[in-house]
């Protein structure tokens, strides 16, 4: 049975010290979720200028670094489903990337990999065997890779076929699953329910969010863009997703809603996607 989780992406701002963080886990809890998703930027101290420009871009990850995660989620109860890691630490620190996603109580490393040359068959296939190795390195330690989309993954590098086929084709079942971010995947005008039914069996985690604009107002040029909406509140037409992502036995489905909060408050928005998600979970 798949459980439900809040991205820690969503709630940066209210992480910022021991007793803050433990106040929203029982937030957390009380909203019916079982999971959190970790983030490492935000398990890690962070300088001020990536926090000044994270902010800038629309998306604070608060001032959480500093704390003993492995205490705190321990403490918290909740279930940490995955941690999204990067490029560097993979490729650079993997025995240590290992060791702390462990300690975390956690066994899937997430890549969110938004920063590849997804624009030749070539590209797409030196990742997909990267992955497939990484895959394999991870999976001595007791880990699973997953990997995580934006919209490039679905420009097509190849006629008739996107990138993120190929990865789907090109990497190892065994050694690299796929967490499915409906939003991104939304953002590039793909169909949501044909992109799980390419994963099939790979879809281990669906990162869910709705798509709305808070922007209130006419109209200007450039077109207003979309902005993450609480679940049930924007014009995804979501029910038949998260049936679909259960069907295919998806173990976990994600709340990420990074911006556009109810009335500003992460907590407030992760409540009310939590009271929409209770209907199938």
């Amino acid at each position: 049975m798949a459980i439900k989780a809040v991205a820690q992406f969503q709630l940066g701002t209210v992480l910022n010290n021991r007793k803050q963080a433990m106040d929203t886990f029982r937030l957390i809890k009380g909203a019916g979720y079982e999971g959190i998703e970790l983030c490492y930027f935000m398990i890690h101290p962070t300088s001020v200028f990536y926090k000044i420009g994270m902010r800038a871009s629309g998306t604070p990850i608060g001032r959480g670094g500093w704390m003993d995660w492995p205490s705190l989620v321990k403490d918290s109860g909740l279930k940490v489903v995955s941690v999204h890691q990067n490029v560097k630490a993979l490729s650079k620190h993997l025995e240590k990337t290992a060791e702390e996603t462990l300690s975390l109580g956690a066994r899937r490393v997430t890549l969110s990999n938004s920063h590849t040359d997804y624009s030749s068959e070539g590209a797409v296939a030196a990742l997909a065997d990267w992955l497939s190795e990484t895959g394999g390195k991870l999976h001595a330690y007791g880990l699973e890779l997953i990997y995580h989309n934006h919209n490039a993954e679905f420009l097509h590098p190849v006629k008739g076929k996107t990138a993120y086929q190929l990865l789907i084709e090109q990497t190892d079942p065994a050694l690299v699953g796929f967490e499915l971010d409906g939003f991104w995947a939304a953002d590039a005008g793909m169909d949501i329910l044909q992109v799980m039914d390419m994963l099939g069996s790979r879809l281990k985690l669906y990162h869910i969010t709705d798509r709305g604009s808070t922007r209130k107002g006419a109209a200007a040029t450039p077109i207003i863009q979309y902005m993450g909406a609480e679940l049930g509140n924007g014009n995804m037409n979501l029910e038949p997703m998260i049936r679909k992502a259960l069907c295919l036995g998806v173990e976990a489905i994600i709340l990420e809603t990074h911006r556009g909060w109810e009335n500003g408050d992460p907590v407030k928005s992760m409540q009310t996607s939590g009271e929409y998600l209770a209907k199938f979970l």
